[in-house]
C-alpha cells in the first residue's frame, strides 16, 4: 500500500519445462531397426552403434548385412532442450530371423490390423486395413541397406480399406515396409521376386 493507500499486485505467469528424458523403444526386423522416441525434448541425437547417427525424433536404420544369426549394438539416444540434454545407451540385436520389440515399442493394437498379400510377389502387393479408427496412414518402403524405394500418405482412414502398393520397378530381394497408423507403428517384411 502506498501513502494515497492504493495496492499495488502483480502477477508473473511461470512456465516450467521439464527436463528432457531419452528413452525410447525399437521394433526390429532382421537388420532394420525402427527406434520411437518415448521421452521428452526438443531436438534428439541418435548413434546406432554402427559409426552412423540420426538427429530424427523417431528414425528408421537399416543396418549392414552380415549374414550372422545375431549381432549386437549399443544405442545411444540423447534427449536435448533448453534444460540441458539425457542420455540413454541400449543394446539391440540384428541378424537373419530377428524380429520382434526391443523396450516395449507401441505397436499396432489389435484394433488396427494390417496385412499384405499376396508375399512374396513380383512388386505388386495388396494392403489391407481393418478396424482402422478416423486415423492418418501412411507407408514407407525400404530397401535391406535402408534407402526408402516409395512413399505414401493414404490420409485419414476409417473401417476397413484396401489399397495397392506398387514396387514393380525395384530389383528382387527383400524390402520392409513401415506402416503408420496414428501414433502405432508396424513393419512388415515384403519379398519380391
Amino acid at each position: 500500500t502506498d501513502n494515497d493507500g492504493c495496492v499495488t499486485s502483480s502477477e508473473t505467469e511461470v512456465v516450467s519445462t521439464p527436463d528432457p528424458v531419452a528413452t525410447a523403444s525399437a521394433y526390429i526386423l532382421y537388420y532394420s531397426a525402427q527406434f520411437t522416441n518415448t521421452g521428452t525434448g526438443d531436438s534428439y541425437y541418435w548413434d546406432f552403434g554402427d559409426g552412423t547417427t540420426s538427429t530424427d525424433e523417431n528414425p528408421l536404420h537399416a543396418y549392414t548385412w552380415t549374414n550372422d544369426t545375431l549381432i549386437y549394438y549399443t544405442v545411444t539416444m540423447v534427449a536435448i532442450n533448453a534444460c540441458g540434454t539425457d542420455t540413454n545407451t541400449f543394446e539391440v540385436g540384428v541378424g537373419d530371423g530377428v524380429e520382434g520389440e526391443v523396450l516395449g515399442v507401441d505397436e499396432l493394437t489389435s484394433d488396427n490390423q494390417v496385412s499384405v498379400y499376396p508375399n512374396p510377389s513380383n512388386g505388386l502387393f495388396n494392403i489391407s486395413f481393418v478396424n482402422v479408427s478416423n486415423e492418418e496412414v501412411a507407408v514407407q518402403v525400404y530397401d535391406i541397406q535402408g534407402k526408402e524405394v516409395m512413399t505414401r500418405n493414404y490420409g485419414v482412414v476409417s473401417g476397413n480399406q484396401n489399397e495397392d502398393l506398387n514396387i514393380e520397378n525395384v530389383s528382387a530381394g527383400i524390402y520392409f515396409m513401415n506402416v503408420q497408423i496414428g501414433e502405432q507403428i508396424q513393419v512388415l517384411k515384403l519379398i519380391v521376386e
